[in-house]
């Protein structure tokens, strides 16, 4: 245990010798700057300050001893004063400016062993409080990170994904920003997943996930599994060409995996896509950004999957689907190039 000791007096050396018979350091300041100083370097776990340094400076000392402090530390502070020297009304004043008590010199042996025994397990405790808190904290932030995750893909989960819609929602609100949202699902899995088996099949879905995640090029865009085997791609101040953009980018992605479908009519595992965006209004709520690109989704599904079909939000909220929504087919006879985009 450290104790720092602001004493110029001649008793301070009584104090360090008591205090080194107990097993305690002590740590000498002859001034208010210099304590400050060395606690700083030291931070030790108790601190007496003399009176004699001015009794109206406790509540600065103290003060200045809390900024120093380290994050979720608590110092305690002992004035320490002459026995009878000190009026009532001064020992009252003392304490309501941060003191934590008093200690009356000459010194008492058993009432100083007994106070520096009683502030060491205090220190004791606090120290472990201190750690014990750090780990819950980080333990608790681990605990939300993993909520927040899928379990088989390791992609933020549908949950998380709705914060974080409502989040850049919010966001995109205040700066009157474009939000866009990609929907993907992929195409006859059912049948797939039955052709290959259950583990199969969830080796193919962290295999697309991987693949999605590693295709976003900006920090701000994010991929999400929504549910089963659809993922969701958020893309703030980004429009509606720039939303099919991306979507085609991992329909081309997906088909290069060549992952083999017997029960498709394209011999490949391949995905439809939903895209659709709008200049965020405050008067409008995700929900409609949702449901545009949901409905985009069903769109490319009644339209021969293994394709990207959009969704346009107006400024009153309604849908508008362009006349050349159709923006992809898998036998590509209808794809459009990237830099028509």
């Amino acid at each position: 245990m450290k104790v720092l000791v602001v004493d110029k007096s001649p008793e301070a050396s009584d104090l360090f010798r008591l205090l080194t018979e107990i097993e305690v350091r002590p740590i000498p300041a002859s001034s208010i700057q210099e304590a400050l100083n060395l606690y700083s370097v030291e931070q030790p776990d108790l601190v007496l300050l003399d009176l004699a340094f001015s009794e109206h400076s406790v509540s600065g000392f103290v003060r200045d001893i809390r900024m120093l402090e380290m994050s979720g530390k608590w110092t305690p502070v002992l004035v320490v004063s002459p026995r009878g020297a000190m009026a009532p009304d001064a020992l009252k004043e003392a304490l309501e400016q941060g003191a934590d008590d008093v200690l009356y010199k000459p010194f008492d042996n058993v009432e100083l062993v007994a106070k520096i025994v009683f502030l060491r397990r205090f220190v004791q405790m606090s120290n472990f409080l201190v750690v014990f808190t750090h780990k819950l904290d980080t333990a608790n932030h681990e605990l939300k990170r993993l909520s927040s995750l899928d379990r088989l893909t390791g992609l933020p989960c549908r949950a998380h994904f709705e914060e974080v819609l409502e989040l850049e929602w919010r966001r995109s609100a205040r700066q009157k920003n474009e939000l866009a949202l990609v929907m993907c699902d992929m195409d006859y899995f059912e049948a797939y997943n039955s052709s290959v088996g259950q583990v199969a099949a969830d080796d193919v879905l962290r295999r697309i996930a991987r693949l999605f995640e590693g295709s976003m090029e900006r920090g701000g865009d994010s991929v999400a599994r929504y549910g089963g085997q659809k993922f969701s791609v958020l893309l703030p101040m980004t429009g509606l060409s720039g939303a099919v953009f991306v979507a085609e980018r991992l329909r081309r992605a997906l088909m290069e995996l060549q992952l083999l479908h017997d029960s498709s009519p394209y011999g490949l595992l391949t995905a439809s896509f939903g895209a659709a965006s709008c200049v965020v209004g405050s008067e409008n709520r995700p929900d409609i950004l949702l449901d545009a690109t949901l409905l985009a989704l069903n769109q490319a599904k009644q339209n021969g999957r293994n394709c990207v079909r959009r969704v346009m939000v107006t400024e009153t909220g309604a849908f508008e689907t362009p006349k050349d929504a159709h923006i992809t087919a898998g036998n590509d006879k209808q794809e459009e190039t990237e830099e028509e985009f």
